[in-house]
């Protein structure tokens, strides 16, 4: 096995990020100054129904507002987590035409789940013509919980905001700018439907607002009295400014030579670039340096939100890079990372160890020595520091290579723009294993299995790692009384030496025995459980572990069950009670129980650590299913029916 990493210089740039990102509080923000777009989270809206844009606004730092006709103009925006936060603020602007007798809701979002429903919504409302917050709780009692402030003055422009503390469970209602009634209710929050801005109901379809809404905004925290005022008087702050982009080009030079720094930004009304350069008077733009040593600018960008935005690119002068680094790669992946659609495809890993970014246009990945470019990286960094994964999926992703990896091995490669080989696993890597990665073990040039650590730096090599067991007896055939049950598995040796294979089984609700396999076969493994360990009718449950001196046993620990009498996994008892166990490991898939009934059930139920169930009523020849253990946990569950005498 050799791995080959070949020096050279590399044009170089350093982009380290410290982004203020949209102020965390401000979720979103509708101006609707002419559409309605959201300036802060990208929760745009759609329009229907006759929304007219460009109205007078509520006040003049307002801008213009939208009119909505009372019958079926709406503005639609999609259901994110984000528009229905555990704790909130909503404030807005209202001019109503509607006023007592109606139903009127400048801004919803809920799902009537009657009774268990869900969200927040304001109501011009019936009968006596009154602001009103209205919520849903979820599954506890009642289904909406109403709270009424003062009346809705028709005609005028007003300022309305609500509030929700999840962790006091205290609605709060606001009209230009006082605090005017509070309730002690729980707010669940929506979990599917859009919000709508001028309409109601769950999609927008009907509670239609007639009148005038302006400068709609949310945010996912509880706003102070004093805040809410400083938005009435003063607007919605933009949100925390936002660097776009900061570069060098070139990003390596000489003593001397000259660079262009250019800048974007968003929501700033101040920025700077140091050392040398000082403030620059424009959102985008461009500046020429010339550095004589290597040298770190600094982009500071403030807005009328915190945090401030800073970024820093690193200009490298009369410098060489060091090489980029094939680092760590999974082959076998079915249970580790996962890509953006949620599959657990395979990865490569790029490590830059230098101080400064570099550019990756140009550079490839391939698994074929004869197709240097098999796969070209798209025109992008890879930052200072920085453990870059590549899924090596066959989708069209831009870090997914076109190429998969064989997890019996073959030949793997980074190439840089000279279609030089700069770092390669030759001629082949080794027989890949699930929950083990291949790469460079810290503190070791020559590579090894790993603990998979994508995105981050590797650890120490791995010396041994347990055997893979597959084949384990799961259906053997039915018994006479006094026969033994032989299991048979397959045991794949990884790395390092089986020392260990045993069988662990369990009668009934006993105690677990363990039996040590014996090698029948290359790879085979077999051990007898006893005809004197079990009696007619007895459950029989089995599972195998393998392992090596010192890595930790591998198995398939779901154990197996087998009746000698009744269908697997239920048995039948003289008092007229059916019993079902299952154990399995934390990290595996879902476990449900399908069960058919062939006699009248009186009930059944669990015990010892699943969910309860207690059901009643079953007819002969029902067929249920039972959720034992949700994703990703560990437990033993014992299930009981009893049958109807």
């Amino acid at each position: 096995m050799l791995l080959k990493i070949k020096k050279t210089t590399l044009l170089c740039v350093v982009l380290s990020f410290c982004l203020g990102m949209a102020r965390a509080d401000l979720v979103s923000h509708w101006p609707l100054d002419g559409d309605a777009n959201d300036i802060v989270g990208n929760h745009d809206g759609e329009v229907s129904g006759g929304v007219a844009f460009g109205a007078k606004g509520a006040v003049v730092h307002t801008g213009t507002a939208a009119e909505f006709n009372g019958l079926s103009s709406a503005i639609t925006v999609p259901h994110s987590t984000e528009l229905n936060p555990q704790s909130f603020t909503l404030a807005l602007w209202a001019k109503s035409n509607g006023g007592a007798g109606a139903w009127n809701s400048p801004v919803t979002s809920r799902h009537d789940l009657n009774p268990d429903s869900q969200g927040y919504l304001i109501y011009d409302s019936e009968p006596s013509g009154v602001w009103a917050f209205w919520s849903g709780n979820g599954t506890k009692n009642g289904n909406w919980q109403t709270l009424d402030g003062p009346k809705v003055k028709v005609g005028e422009w007003q300022h309305i905001a609500i509030s929700y503390d999840s962790m006091t469970e205290t609605k709060k209602l606001y009209v230009d700018g006082r605090f005017k009634v509070k309730q002690n209710e729980a707010v669940f929050p929506n979990d599917r439907t859009p919000l709508n801005i001028g309409s109601g109901s769950d999609y927008g379809g009907s509670f239609y607002f007639d009148g005038f809404i302006d400068d709609v905004a949310l945010w996912d925290n509880v706003l102070t009295l004093k805040e809410i005022r400083d938005v009435m008087n003063n607007g919605v702050p933009r949100g925390a400014p936002v660097v776009i982009n900061f570069s060098a080009s070139p990003s390596l030079v000489k003593s001397g030579q000259i660079v262009t720094l250019s800048w974007e930004v968003l929501r700033a009304d101040f920025v700077s670039i140091t050392p040398g350069v000082g403030a620059v008077t424009n959102m985008s733009g461009s500046v020429v340096v010339s550095p004589t040593e290597t040298t770190t600018y600094t982009l500071t960008a403030v807005g009328d939100s915190t945090p401030n935005a800073t970024t820093q690119i690193t200009v490298g002068v009369d410098v060489e890079a060091m090489p980029l680094v094939l680092n760590e790669f999974v082959a076998d992946n079915k249970n580790g990372l996962t890509d953006a659609d949620g599959d657990h495809a395979d990865w490569i890993e790029i490590h830059n160890p230098n101080p400064f970014a570099i550019e990756l246009g140009g550079w490839s990945l391939t698994d074929d020595p004869l197709r240097p470019n098999r796969w070209e990286f798209p025109s992008r960094n890879v930052h200072a520091g920085e453990y870059m994964i590549v899924f090596a999926s066959g989708k069209n992703g831009a870090l997914d290579a076109s190429f998969r990896l064989a997890n019996a091995g073959e030949y793997l490669a980074l190439i840089n723009p000279d279609n030089e080989v700069f770092s390669e696993f030759a001629p082949t890597y080794p027989v890949q294993f699930n929950a083990a990665s291949y790469g460079i073990p810290s503190g070791s040039k020559a590579p090894a299995f790993l603990n998979p650590t994508p995105g981050a730096a590797n650890g120490p090599a791995l010396m041994e790692i347990a055997p893979a067991v597959t084949n384990v007896t799961e259906n053997p055939p039915q018994l006479a009384e006094q026969d033994p049950l032989t299991i048979n598995a397959t045991v794949t040796q990884r790395a390092g030496v089986v020392n260990a294979v045993k069988l662990t089984y369990r009668i009934g609700f006993g105690s677990e025995q363990t039996l040590l396999m014996s090698e029948t076969g290359v790879g085979i493994y077999s051990a007898t459980i006893p005809a004197s360990a079990y009696s007619a009718g007895d459950m029989v449950r089995w599972y195998v572990t393998a392992g090596t001196s010192d890595a930790i046993p591998f198995g398939d620990e779901d154990p197996i069950d087998y009746s000698l009498v009744d269908s697997p996994r239920i048995i039948s008892t003289e008092d007229g009670t059916m019993f079902y166990s299952y154990t399995r490991r934390a990290g595996a898939d879902s476990v449900t129980l399908t069960v058919e009934w062939s006699e009248n059930l009186l009930s059944w139920e669990t015990a010892e650590g699943a969910g309860a169930y207690i059901l009643a009523g079953f007819e002969a020849g029902t067929v249920r299913e039972f959720l034992l253990f949700p994703p990703g946990t560990r437990g033993f569950a014992r299930l009981k029916a009893t049958v109807i005498p």
